[in-house]
C-alpha cells in the first residue's frame, strides 16, 4: 500500500534534469507542486527500488526540496505529496461506535411501538396493518432522504456535477414504479390478495429494500477508503450507487402501493381523506427525519475532525433501518381474512345511475388527484433538494446543520396538523385545500430572495401545505374511485397517481439542482413557483368543483330540495 501511494505521487512531480546546470525550478500546474532547486541545498538518494513512504515524508520534513535518484532519473517531489496521501482517510475503528447506538435506539422503537400497538385491546386488525404498514412507509421515506446532504459530496468524489446529486436522491422514487407495477399486477391477477397475503408482499419488498441498502453501503464505504482516479472505475462506481438506489426503491414502491390500497379498502369512505392525511403526515416525518439521522450519524463521528468526508454510516443507517421494518412487519402485521371490505363504498354507491352509467365527472376528480400528486412530488423534492445545495454551497454550513435544518422544515407539518385537528370542523375539506393552496404560493414567492432565511422559512410554508392539500386530495381520489375492472378503479388510480408520484420525485431534484448549477436561483425560483400555481389550478377545476356538484347531486337524491340550493350556491 505504501509503495503504491509513493508511486502515484511520483507521477504527480515534477521531472527534472538537473545535470550541469545550477539552478532548476519547475512549477507543476503552477499552484502548489513547485520545486526549487538549489545548489548546494539537493540531497539524493540511489535506490534499487521504491523507497519506503515514511522514509521519503522524513527527506521531505529535511529541506525544502528532496530529490530521489532513481534508475538514473531524478525526480523532484513537491511537499503537497503528504497532502495527496492524506486524502484517502485511514482506517478509522471509532466510527462505527454509532453503529451499537443506533442500534440501540432503533430497539428502543420497536419496543415502544410493541407497547403501542399492543396496549389497546380493542384496536381492529385493520387498524393495527394500518399503524404496521405506515411504519414501513416512514422507514422507507427516511432512507429516501437520508443521502440529501451527503449527495452533492459523492457526486465530486465521482467527479460528478450537481446533476448526478439530484439523479442519485430521485433514482429511489423513480423506480418505486417498478414495485407499484409489481404490487397493482398482482392485484389485478388476486384482487383479494391485500387480506390474504399482505404480509408475504411487504417482506419480500422490505428484502428488496435491504439488498439494495447493502450494495449502496459496500460501494460508499469503498469510496471512503480508496482512491478513485481511473474514470473507468468511477464510472462503474457511480452506475452501482444509481442500481442500488433503483433495487431499494423498487422495495419501497412494493409496500407503498399496497399500503395505499389498504386504506382505501379498509376505510369507510367519509374517513378517507382524514386519513390519507395522516398517511401524507406519516410521509412527511419520514422524509423529515433521514436528513436528521445523517446529521445525528455525523455528529456521532469520533473520529478526528479535519480529515476528509466518510460515507460508511448513512448506507448501514439505511440497512439497519429497513431491518427493523421487516421485523415490525414479520412480528405484528395481522391477518385480514375477516376485515369488512369498503372497496366498493364510494360516492358513486350513492347515486342513482342509469343502466348506462357516466363516469365523466369521477373521472375528472381521479385525474385531477393524480396530476396534484406529480406536482406536489415535484415541488417538495425539487425544494429539499435545492435548499440542502443551496445551503452548503451558497452559505457553506456545516451538513449536519443542513440535515438539521432540512428536517426541522419537514416537522413543521406537525403543529399544522394538530391546528388542524382543532379547527377541522369548522372548515370543509375544499374550503382547507384553497387556504393551503394559498400558503403554499406565499412560500414559493419566497424562494427569490437571496437569503438563506427566506429559503428556511419557503420550506416551512411549503411542505406543510403542499402535503397535507394532496393527502386530503387523495382521500377524495379514494371517494371517488370507479367500480372494479375500471381503468381508474382503486387498483389502478393507486398505480398512475404512485407513478406520477415517483416520477415528480425522480425530476424534482434533479431538475432543481440542474438550474441552480446552470441557470441561477431566479430560474428554480420560476420554475416552483409555476409548479405551485398550476397545483392550485388543477385542484380547482378538476377536483373542487366536480366533487362539490357530485355531493349536491347525492344530497338532491336524499334531501330537501332547498338544502340542495343552498349546497349548490356554496
Amino acid at each position: 500500500m505504501a509503495a503504491t501511494i509513493f508511486a502515484l505521487a511520483l507521477s504527480a512531480a515534477i521531472l527534472c534534469d538537473v545535470a550541469g546546470q545550477d539552478d532548476v525550478c519547475a512549477d507543476h500546474h503552477g499552484e502548489t507542486s513547485t520545486c526549487l532547486i538549489q545548489k548546494g541545498r539537493i540531497q539524493t538518494m540511489q535506490v534499487g527500488s521504491l523507497p519506503d513512504i515514511d522514509q521519503a515524508t522524513q527527506l521531505l520534513a529535511a529541506g525544502p526540496t528532496q530529490t530521489l535518484r532513481l534508475d538514473r532519473q531524478i525526480f523532484v517531489i513537491a511537499r503537497d505529496i503528504s497532502t495527496f496521501a492524506s486524502e484517502i482517510p485511514k482506517s478509522c475503528p471509532r466510527i462505527y461506535l454509532a453503529i451499537p447506538l443506533g442500534t440501540f435506539c432503533l430497539i428502543l422503537s420497536v419496543v415502544m411501538a410493541w407497547h403501542g400497538f399492543t396496549k389497546s385491546d380493542a384496536m381492529s386488525s385493520s387498524e393495527l396493518a394500518r399503524r404496521v404498514g405506515l411504519f414501513a412507509q416512514f422507514c422507507g421515506l427516511s432512507n429516501y432522504s437520508i443521502i440529501i446532504i451527503e449527495a452533492y459530496q459523492l457526486s465530486q468524489k465521482l467527479h460528478r456535477g450537481a446533476g448526478f446529486s439530484g439523479r442519485l436522491i430521485g433514482t429511489y422514487m423513480a423506480t418505486a414504479v417498478v414495485g407499484s407495477l409489481i404490487t397493482s399486477g398482482l392485484l389485478r391477477v388476486s384482487p383479494t390478495i391485500w387480506k390474504t397475503n399482505a404480509r408475504q408482499v411487504f417482506v419480500i419488498a422490505q428484502i428488496l429494500s435491504m439488498i439494495g441498502f447493502f450494495l449502496y453501503a459496500s460501494v460508499t464505504s469503498y469510496m471512503t477508503h480508496n482512491d478513485l482516479s481511473n474514470p473507468d472505475h468511477v464510472q462503474y462506481l457511480a452506475t452501482t450507487l444509481l442500481a442500488a438506489r433503483a433495487t431499494s426503491g423498487a422495495g419501497q414502491g412494493m409496500s407503498s402501493t399496497l399500503l395505499r390500497v389498504t386504506f382505501a379498502y379498509t376505510v369507510p369512505k367519509h374517513e378517507r381523506p382524514a386519513q390519507m392525511t395522516i398517511f401524507a403526515l406519516v410521509s412527511t416525518l419520514g422524509i423529515g427525519l433521514g436528513p436528521i439521522v445523517a446529521a445525528c450519524l455525523r455528529l456521532l463521528d469520533f473520529c478526528p475532525a479535519g480529515g476528509p468526508p466518510r460515507y460508511e454510516l448513512t448506507g448501514l443507517a439505511q440497512f439497519m433501518s429497513s431491518g427493523f421494518a421487516l421485523i415490525g412487519v414479520i412480528a405484528f402485521y395481522p391477518r385480514l381474512d375477516d376485515v369488512e371490505d369498503f372497496s366498493q363504498d364510494s360516492n358513486l354507491a350513492s347515486l342513482r345511475l342509469g343502466p348506462e352509467p357516466s363516469y365523466t365527472k369521477q373521472t375528472c376528480i381521479v385525474c385531477g388527484c393524480i396530476l396534484t400528486t406529480f406536482l406536489r412530488a415535484m415541488v417538495t423534492s425539487g425544494v429539499e433538494g435545492a435548499t440542502s445545495l443551496l445551503l452548503e454551497t451558497e452559505y457553506k454550513f456545516e451538513l449536519y446543520q443542513i440535515g438539521i435544518i432540512i428536517g426541522a422544515t419537514f416537522l413543521c407539518c406537525l403543529p399544522f396538523k394538530f391546528m388542524m385537528d382543532h379547527i377541522r370542523q369548522r372548515f370543509t375539506v375544499f374550503e382547507w385545500i384553497r387556504a393551503l393552496c394559498s400558503m403554499s404560493f406565499v412560500g414559493s414567492c419566497l424562494l427569490f430572495r437571496r437569503s438563506w432565511q427566506s429559503l428556511v422559512l419557503a420550506d416551512v410554508l411549503l411542505f406543510p401545505s403542499l402535503y397535507l392539500s394532496d393527502g386530503m386530495l387523495q382521500g377524495l381520489m379514494q371517494q371517488h374511485a370507479l367500480p372494479d375492472g375500471k381503468l381508474f378503479d382503486q387498483t389502478g388510480s393507486t398505480f398512475l397517481a404512485m407513478l406520477l408520484h415517483s416520477a415528480g420525485r425522480f425530476f424534482g431534484p434533479w431538475i432543481a439542482r440542474i438550474l441552480l448549477d446552470k441557470v441561477n436561483q431566479t430560474g428554480y425560483a420560476a420554475l416552483q413557483i409555476m409548479l405551485v400555481v398550476a397545483f392550485w389550478v388543477i385542484a380547482e377545476i378538476l377536483v373542487i368543483k366536480p366533487a362539490g356538484a357530485v355531493e349536491c347531486q347525492i344530497q338532491d337524491e336524499v334531501q330537501s330540495p332547498r338544502r340542495v340550493r343552498r349546497c349548490a350556491v356554496q
